[in-house]
């Protein structure tokens, strides 16, 4: 069983922290997440979840693959990376909501 912790409790470093990275691809990191779940499961710890972004930021990913950065205007190229990143943030948020989901289930 996973325990609900308290932020006081995590400030106060009461709790265990477990880093578990992830990268962007969804199922990986859920199972990732599953692992560590079980492995720790019955323990009161705080899983940090550090998304390992493996783009490169001197290129960008387009339908016919990896252009320079360097050869679209900066507005674009913001553009671009803004989208990145709530990709990103969705991403995040549903490892989040599967810990969340986790949270009451014995192991």
């Amino acid at each position: 069983m996973i325990h609900s912790v308290s932020r006081s409790q995590i400030m106060d470093n009461q709790v265990e922290k477990i880093y578990i990275a992830v990268g962007s691809d969804i199922n990986e990191g859920l199972g990732t997440l599953e692992w560590a779940i079980k492995k720790w499961s019955g323990q009161t710890i705080s899983f940090v979840i550090v998304h390992v972004d493996n783009t490169f930021r001197d290129f960008i990913n387009t339908p016919f693959g990896k252009l320079p950065a360097s050869s679209i205007k900066e507005e674009k190229f913001k553009i671009v990376r803004m989208l990145e990143q709530e990709k990103i943030d969705k991403t995040l948020s549903k490892f989040k909501a599967f810990c969340h989901g986790k949270r009451n289930q014995k192991y």
